[in-house]
């Protein structure tokens, strides 16, 4: 979710003056299903940013810091597959594909951080056994800070290899039905880019808005399973800061 991405960049830079940190708070996320017939996916979700020391947790994986300094960290993490969606926007005209099981992912992150912004590239790896593939993402985000306020213009292109990419888009043989044709694509990306703000009222309240547009590769759009090439998503929430 983007809302948590963007919020979290900007913890980097406090992680090396403070011994730790904990936010709590709940999202709210919409956007629609890239699946023929999927559902507009609208989530209540909890929201919860660790750090301390050399570990975090924050959009939805558990990782350390490995090493870094004043402007720069290398991080490895446990979390969620970064690419697809294993439910198909809970399609009910792709029901009859074979089901797909959630994907657990470890990743390795190489950063910098500073007044030209936030850099970052990560590569994912499939260890639940499920597609065994992998994915890359490559990221840029810039905090302006005004009073009370942040604005954070944030950039980012996934890439996800012919494993994973087959995974979540393809169509094998005996799926392939009228309308439906077979389909192995040897990879596939999708780009980001949007817009965060939020505002900090007092010393631990901070409100939340983001706004982003995804448009994807060709090797997306051709898959027979899927009935777009853009999408507009939005999120919104509330954080307490500790």
């Amino acid at each position: 979710m983007t809302v948590l991405t963007a919020h979290s960049t900007g913890c980097l830079a406090d992680a090396s003056e403070d011994d730790g940190e904990l936010s709590v708070g709940i999202i709210g996320y919409s956007e629609p299903s890239i699946y023929t017939g999927g559902e507009r996916s609208d989530n209540l979700l909890p929201y919860l940013a660790w750090e301390s020391d050399n570990w975090f947790f924050r959009d939805y994986t558990l990782g350390s810091y490995l090493a870094g300094g004043d402007s720069w960290y290398l991080s490895a993490a446990l979390g969620y597959d970064v690419f697809g969606d294993v439910n198909r926007g809970d399609s009910p005209q792709l029901k009859d594909m074979k089901e797909l099981d959630p994907v657990y992912s470890a990743g390795v992150s190489a950063g910098l951080f500073g007044s030209l912004g936030y850099l970052s590239l990560s590569y994912w790896q499939d260890i639940s056994d499920n597609h065994r593939g992998g994915s890359t993402v490559l990221s840029y985000s810039l905090p302006v800070e005004a009073h009370r306020w942040t604005i954070e213009p944030h950039l980012s292109v996934t890439y996800a290899g012919s494993q994973a990419a087959r995974y979540y888009l393809g169509v094998e043989a005996d799926e392939a039905r009228a309308g439906r044709p077979e389909y192995r694509p040897d990879q596939a990306y999708h780009y980001r880019a949007g817009i965060n703000v939020s505002r900090l009222f007092g010393r631990s309240h901070r409100v939340l808005f983001d706004l982003s547009h995804r448009r994807f590769s060709d090797e997306i759009e051709d898959s027979p399973i899927v009935d777009r090439n853009t999408t507009w998503a939005v999120s919104a929430g509330y954080v307490y800061e500790f």
